[in-house]
């Protein structure tokens, strides 16, 4: 007779994982910051029309890292300085404000 096994649902082990393995802890919110800062970069690049090779020369470093960045394949994630480049290489204010909301910002504090 086959023994049943138990299914977990995915956010339940996570979860589990999360609560009682603080090295899986780290690992997994490493990776997740490097896999939303990815996100944010794609959306940049594409908001602007740019490829990864045209980004890549705009903030000096090679088009196979944009596209680790993007994947989310660098561990902790980009820089905060390399993020800024980016940003502000697809006329975006870092963090996340369009270039536009911050002048608009500035002339209502005046």
């Amino acid at each position: 007779m086959k023994e049943s096994v138990k299914s977990i649902p995915g956010e339940d082990l996570i979860d589990s994982l999360l609560e009682d393995d603080k090295d899986f802890a780290q690992a997994y919110g490493e990776r997740r910051f490097a896999l939303e800062a990815g996100a944010q970069i794609i959306a940049m690049r594409k908001s602007v029309n740019l490829t990864q090779t045209q980004l890549a020369k705009l903030v000096s470093v090679s088009q196979p890292r944009i596209s680790q960045l993007e994947k989310g394949d660098v561990p902790q994630g980009p820089t905060y300085s390399l993020m800024k480049r980016i940003a502000e290489a697809c006329h975006v204010s870092w963090p996340n404000f369009p270039a536009s909301d911050q002048e608009d910002r500035k002339t209502q504090a005046s």
